[in-house]
């Protein structure tokens, strides 16, 4: 028997930038019924510093929510799963822009929304360091000044240079000028700061031989080494970017190991066959 998924969207004034959390948001939901409302979804994940682009479509919303998402500074949370269990967080952010569409009898809602947007659009940073501080405090301290996301895992090994450093700027720009000197990937989740070194992980690994649908190598140089796979899964939200992997196919043994993922797409349809997650991700060697 088919399992039922659930997807739950809020909308509403819980901004980035003043984490207000849900207060007043209008909860949009369905479980694929045809007498209820259709939601698609494509989010795009990656451990680089770019932000989350997501989408999400609502079909024949009502015209009191349509009216709603006319205002501005609005956040949105998608979650989803399955009915029989507790569903998971897919994405959050700032809204950036919404359109409305006519395809004939119905009206199609696309709202398009990035992670921490908002908040890292308008945090500023300056402080000076002394010599051989911890890069790992240097980067904790650049994460809480973005106001309304929160500061998670941060894996990263190092200092400064022994002369210190005085960082003034945007937060985005400092972080991206410290990950290309120092060798780290950072970036926003779901509203939660990462700071990785590139030859560390989260610190989770997720067996995935359950919900693979396919794995393909990535294939590098004159002498075609794998250097990776792209795979495809059924949906599981608590896949991020940062997170090892372990595959262990039976139809193909040289795709065996733990991978890094780097991005990911993760598309649904309430009511339509997508419901997977696409993984490029690189070996990992521990």
């Amino acid at each position: 028997m088919a399992r039922i998924r659930k997807i739950q969207v809020f909308i509403g004034p819980f901004e980035d930038l003043l984490g207000k959390g849900r207060a007043g948001a209008k909860v949009v939901e369905t479980t694929g019924k045809t007498n209820e409302i259709r939601i698609r979804f494509s989010i795009k994940k990656t451990i680089t510093g770019a932000p989350n682009d997501c989408a999400v479509v609502f079909t024949n919303l009502s015209p009191e929510t349509r009216h709603a998402l006319r205002q501005k500074s609005l956040s949105i949370e998608l979650w989803g799963g399955y009915e029989d269990e507790e569903i998971r967080l897919i994405a959050k952010g700032g809204v950036l822009y919404v359109t409305h569409e006519r395809k004939d009898a119905e009206i199609d809602t696309t709202v398009i929304f990035r992670d921490g947007w908002g908040a890292l659009l308008n945090a500023d940073y300056s402080r000076s360091y002394s010599s051989a501080e911890p890069l790992s405090v240097v980067v904790s301290d650049i994460a809480k000044s973005i106001e309304g996301v929160e500061t998670g895992r941060i894996n990263l090994a190092g200092s400064l240079s022994s002369k210190g450093r005085t960082l003034a700027g945007n937060p985005r720009d400092l972080l991206n000028r410290l990950a290309d000197q120092y060798g780290f990937s950072w970036s926003i989740q779901d509203g939660v700061f990462q700071a990785i070194d590139d030859d560390k992980s989260r610190g989770l690994v997720y067996r995935v031989d359950n919900i693979l649908l396919n794995a393909n190598p990535i294939l590098n140089g004159p002498e075609q080494i794998k250097t990776g796979i792209e795979m495809s899964t059924i949906l599981d939200p608590r896949i991020i970017p940062g997170d090892v992997v372990e595959v262990n196919p039976t139809v193909d043994e040289d795709l065996s190991g733990q991978y890094k993922v780097f991005d990911m797409v993760i598309t649904g349809d309430s009511h339509g066959s997508a419901w997977n997650t696409t993984l490029t991700s690189k070996v990992f060697l521990t």
